[in-house]
């Protein structure tokens, strides 16, 4: 059974690393993603 999860992280170096580095110890495969080009809100 699939399930889906969204995960907002900071757009700095290694903090999608940091995130499926946990992911991967808790034995969750990722499937293809979809990563949202950032938009300025300033």
């Amino acid at each position: 059974m699939a399930h889906q999860i969204s995960v907002f992280v900071e757009n700095k170096p290694g903090r999608l690393e940091r995130v499926t580095e946990i992911l991967a110890k808790a034995k969750v495969n990722i499937r293809p993603s979809r990563f949202p080009e950032p938009t300025n809100t300033a």
